[in-house]
């Protein structure tokens, strides 16, 4: 009877060590199941990431684009003005126009002078 106890005693000890493995395994399982999962996730994330990037940086280069074209722009307009205005004075200096006209003309140069500083 001591035998056969002892017998039982073992076999449950080792349906109770299986069960704990199972156990064991099963949990492991779904752990790595999760970090999968989060895995990925984080790549989704990180490749959605890296397309926003390249989206900025390509935006980044046609705004830089853009501005180059707008400051040649205005440094064109800028010559165009100062030979207008060199124009203006020339014509402010003529001996045959009206007072009125050389007075518009002055309120411009005034202008002129007062912006640039």
């Amino acid at each position: 009877m001591k035998v056969r106890n002892e017998m039982l005693k073992v076999r449950l000890r080792n349906i109770h060590d299986n069960y704990l493995s199972c156990v064991i395994f099963n949990n492991q399982q779904k752990y790595e199941e999760e970090i999968r999962e989060k895995f990925e996730k984080l790549t989704i994330e990180q490749d959605n990431l890296k397309e926003r990037l390249i989206e900025y940086e390509r935006s980044k280069e046609e705004n830089d684009e853009k501005i180059k074209e707008l400051s040649i722009t205005i440094e064109i307009e800028k010559k165009r003005n100062i030979a207008l205005l060199r124009k203006l004075e020339r014509a402010s200096r003529m001996k045959n126009i009206s007072q009125e006209l050389r007075d518009k003309i002055n309120v411009v140069l005034t202008n002129k002078s007062s912006n640039e500083i």
